[in-house]
């Protein structure tokens, strides 16, 4: 049962740093306006990226074996 547990956290984390990032969003943008390349970098920094594995909550799919 701890896996459940673990599978809630990481969602408070990852709404956490969403939203997070959406506050700095506005600072950044002021701060830099006139720097694109650093906001191109800023940009490239705080995007959260899904690793394309299996979504939260969900086990990854077993292998199958052949038939002995």
């Amino acid at each position: 049962m701890e896996d459940i547990g673990d599978t809630a956290r990481t969602r408070e984390l990852i709404q956490a740093a969403r939203k997070a990032i959406g506050s700095l969003n506005t600072s950044v943008r002021n701060r830099f306006r006139q720097e694109p390349d650093i906001l191109a970098e800023w940009r490239t920094a705080s995007r959260i990226h899904r690793t394309g594995g299996p979504g939260l909550g969900e086990s990854a799919p077993q292998p199958v074996r052949p038939a002995a």
